[in-house]
């Protein structure tokens, strides 16, 4: 089974209000990562430093998490990575063959965190990482191909 993962960003809504996780962030970036997770037509979940892995209509507020703050599992598991390896192993349950794919559209700091999550869990998930190393300016490129060649 494949997944899109992306991971948030830091520019979001104003207010305090709770909105669906997916109007919460505001980027360009932010915007070509959920529309090319939108066309793809796979399921897409969102990795936030704040709540784990989530459901795009999850409604939460705003928040000033970052996930360099989330502690590597070689000094001592956390929270954040507790949630994340949770919420992987249902996914995996859910697939026959318990072999997940996930695409993820973030940072090296989030692919990071979710491989050492995802190192806990009884399943075979392979992690793609097309954009980790590139910098914002080349992602935005990237997503432009993409959706020429749509």
């Amino acid at each position: 089974m494949r997944l899109i993962i992306i991971g948030c960003v830091k520019t979001k809504r104003a207010g305090s209000e709770l909105v669906p996780a997916r109007e919460l962030y505001t980027s360009p970036l932010w915007c070509k990562r959920r529309a090319y997770a939108e066309a793809s037509g796979a399921h897409w979940l969102i990795l936030s430093a704040e709540h784990g892995l989530i459901l795009p209509d999850r409604r939460i507020a705003t928040y000033d998490t970052r996930i360099t703050a989330v502690r590597a599992l070689r000094r001592g598991r956390t929270w954040w990575h507790s949630v994340v390896r949770e919420r992987l192993w249902q996914l995996a349950r859910a697939v026959p063959d318990r072999a997940l794919t996930l695409e993820v559209h973030a940072g090296a700091p989030y692919v990071e965190r979710l491989r050492e999550a995802a190192s806990l869990i009884p399943a075979t998930i392979e992690i793609q990482a097309p954009l980790a190393r590139l910098q914002i300016g080349e992602q935005l490129r990237w997503y432009a191909t993409r959706r020429e060649g749509a």
